[in-house]
This record gives structure tokens, sequence and C-alpha cells, in this order.
């Protein structure tokens, strides 16, 4: 891991791209069958990512002998998580060190983990009278330090580091030892705005070295939609409204500024699947055409930042732009906003399409309307196609690349 020019396999410069993941099925929790994950690892392939974290606890050992057989490098953790408080005694330390333990002796002889790491997001929240009291960052520093010995000692040759999401501003934070450094960010969803994701990252490079960016997304609901999602998506928590087409321009906006960031060793997307959190109330307002919506039961207390949903049955658009990124052995084409079925009469449509083709032609109606040859823009794979109307009250989108791989779609006025 270098902290200028990022990660190298076997000598060649090789940046680890990828999503975080949790072990998780609906009606299941976390008690997956082996094909469940051969389920879940299929999606991992077809993406075509290079990196998993696998967080916020070691899971399954049969996960790991999935990612060494498709040759994807690991993260992965301890639980702790959130909580290091005033009151904490010696028991709770001793138990985060037998986790340690725990982990690295069950799976030091898997090739795919490259990183262990000792904890998640230790900061304000959890961190009050309900648990061990308020923030105590010195003795955060001062445990992880001891934890970051104890894993070398157990194990020299892998990395050890961490998972902040305070740009290490908490007192002490900047000299912890560790290999790397890791950060959440969610610029433009939880604070600030989403071009502000590079400012934030640089800086935390100069100030620690080996960064990475651990988990980065928004919340999605692949039924809701908008022609004008920057003004109509409910931000945060609680909101009530998360747009697809919103979704789209967070990750999109995000992986122009990675691009811009070669020293990331690691990135990973929140989250692959979306997974249920119990004091979340968001995103459950579904829409086909931006006007009616009704709630829906199944999207309550989800947090829906996956790429995928929980029951696995819908791959959400963003999934096919990082497929489009990621799988350059599959020739993708895919129209966005499919879902968003219902449009107004008198708006031109806007068809976009991820794809990782070299030249594309759209069709309205069976009659060619367009070729454009390069996507026009920085991550190569949006292409964006000049406003059309209506031909007819429902109308037949076809997108076709030069090798003829093709998606169609229907839109309604």
């Amino acid at each position: 891991m270098d902290k200028d020019k990022g990660f190298f396999l076997n000598g060649r410069l090789y940046p680890l791209r990828g999503v975080a993941m949790h072990q998780d099925w609906d009606n299941k929790a976390s008690a997956l069958t082996k094909e469940d994950f051969d389920t879940d690892y299929g999606f991992v392939k077809e993406i075509g990512c290079n990196f998993l974290r696998l967080a916020h606890y070691p899971h399954n050992d049969y996960a790991f002998r999935k990612c060494d057989e498709l040759g994807i490098i690991v993260q992965t953790e301890i639980p702790w998580v959130n909580v290091c408080g005033v009151k904490a005694d010696k028991s709770y330390f001793e138990n985060i060190h037998q986790q340690m333990k725990e982990m690295i002796s069950n799976l030091y002889n898997h090739p795919s983990i490259v990183m262990w790491g000792m904890w998640n997001e230790i900061d304000s929240w959890g961190n009050d009278n309900r648990f061990q009291g308020s923030l105590d960052a010195d003795r955060a520093v001062k445990e992880t330090d001891l934890l970051y010995d104890y894993a070398k000692k157990l194990d020299p040759y892998r990395s050890v580091g961490m998972t902040d999401d305070s740009n290490y501003m908490r007192p002490g934070y900047n000299t912890l030892k560790g290999d790397f450094y890791s950060e959440n960010r969610y610029n433009g969803w939880y604070y600030g705005k989403m071009e502000e994701f590079e400012k934030d990252m640089r800086s935390n490079h100069e100030k620690m070295g080996v960064v990475n960016v651990s988990e980065y997304g928004v919340g999605i609901n692949p039924f809701c939609h908008t022609l004008d999602p920057m003004k109509t998506t409910k931000l945060g928590m609680g909101g009530n409204r998360h747009d697809e087409e919103f979704g789209n321009l967070f990750h999109e906006t995000y992986w122009r500024q990675i691009i811009k960031m070669p020293f990331l060793n690691f990135t990973s997307v929140w989250v692959f699947f979306d997974f249920p959190v119990a004091d979340r109330l968001e995103g459950y307002m579904d829409t086909s055409d931006g006007e009616t919506f009704t709630e829906s039961e199944f999207r309550k207390f989800t947090n829906d930042k996956g790429l995928v949903t929980r029951d696995r049955k819908v791959k959400k658009d963003v999934f096919y732009f990082y497929k489009s990124l990621w799988n350059e052995k599959v020739p993708t084409v895919y129209i966005t906003s499919r879902r968003f079925t219902k449009r107004l009469a008198d708006e031109p449509l806007n068809i976009k399409v991820y794809s990782n083709a070299k030249k594309l032609t759209l069709y309205q109606n069976g009659k060619e309307v367009e070729t454009m040859t390069g996507s026009g823009e920085d991550t190569g794979v949006v292409w964006n196609f000049k406003p059309i109307s209506f031909k007819s009250d429902s109308d037949t989108f076809k997108v076709v690349d030069d090798n003829g791989v093709e998606d169609s779609v229907v839109f309604s006025r």
C-alpha cells in the first residue's frame, strides 16, 4: 500500500475498487446457507469489482472461500463499532482483543484477506448514557495503539488499520497507529455537498498518509422517481423520498472525483445489498410517474443505500453504472430510469445509458434517432442522448452497441 500511488499487487499498480457487504438475507438475518452465499457472490462476480470490505464483523468462513476462489481482495474487521465511552471498563477491551485473536487465528490462511480492521466510526454516535457515557477520544487512541500492536504480533505480514467518519479530527486521531486510514464519507447526503468529497479526502491524505474510502453512498428507492432529483429527494436520516435519479447523479459525481485521486488504495460503496435497521423510517414512498405516491410497508425500516434490493430481485440503476466501469469482459448496455414508466406529455425525454461500449445507437419505435461514439464525459460509461419527444402515447426506446448488445424500455405519456 503506497500513500501516493495507491495499491500494488505483485509489483503492479492495482487500484482496489469495490463494495462493502453485510452478511444478511431477508427472513434469515445472518443465518445464510451456502446457496445464499453463492447467490451473493454471483452478484459480486457480475459487477466485476476486485475488492470487498466485509463489514462490520468477520463473515462466515465460506464467504472468504468464495473470495479466494474469485480472486477478490478483502478487508475484514472485528465488530468494535461506534462505542468507546468514559465508562468503558477493562473487560470491554479484553473482549475486543479476544475478537481480534479469533478473527486472525480463524481466517489467517485465506489469501484473499489483505487487511485487518480494528474499528468502525469510533465517534460521537452511540457514546451516551445508553452505553458507556460520552466519547473518550484519549482512551480510543490508547486502546487502538495497543490493539494495533497486538494484531501485528499475531500477524506481522498483513496491513492493520481502522475506519473513521470524522476526517480524523477527534483529539489524537491524527497520531493513531495504523498501516492504513479509511474514511466513511457522505458529502451531499448527511452533510455538505457531494462535490466536496474530493476536498475532504485530499485533506485526509495529506494528514494521514495511506488512505481509503471505506463507505460512500446514498439512499436509493428504485421505485421512486423524479425529473428534478436535486429538489425532490429528501436527504439524510428520515427522508421518505429517495429518488433513484438522485442516487444515479450521486454515484456518478463521486466516481468523477475518485478517478482524480490515484492515492486511494481502496474504495468501497456502502452497501451492496439493502439491509434492515430498526430505527430508520425512510425511503418508503413509491411513484412511477413522479406525481402520485404510495407508501411501501416493505421498504420501511431499511437502509436502502444498496446497489441491489434486500430480496435480491432488483438491481438498481447504479449497479449497472459500476458494472460498466468494472466488468470489462462483459458488454453492458443499460437504459436508466426504466421504472420511471409514465412521463409528462410535454416534457422531452432524456435517455441516459450506462455502457462500456465504444459506440451506441438509439432507436425510437424501431427508427434510428442518434448514434454516439464515446460517452463524451469523464467516467466513460455515462451516455446522454439528445432530448427526444414522444411520437405516440407509448414509445419503445432501444439502444444498441457496435457488437449488437442491446437494451430496450417502454415509456408512456
